[in-house]
């Protein structure tokens, strides 16, 4: 509801999409800012390769930061 308020379109992503997919449409939604429950999830976008491709992104959350990489640059909810 926050989001909405805040003028945000929501652009759900199963977390059973590989990466290429979950690249596909952080891409073409033009998302500037990316939420994702974990390690898990974060890997899918933090590849060097993949991160080359999404040039509006300018910020990766992680609900659950257990098990990030050391280094790993992402904003927590901790």
């Amino acid at each position: 509801l926050a989001a909405l308020h805040l003028g945000a379109v929501i652009v759900p992503i199963y977390p059973t999409l590989p990466s290429p997919q979950v690249s596909y449409i952080v891409r073409n939604s033009e998302a500037v800012l990316l939420v994702v429950e974990n390690a898990k999830q974060y890997a899918k976008v933090s590849d060097p390769s993949v991160r080359a491709e999404l040039p509006d992104l300018h910020a990766v959350v992680v609900i659950d930061p257990a098990k990030l990489p050391d280094g790993a640059d992402v904003q927590t909810l901790d």
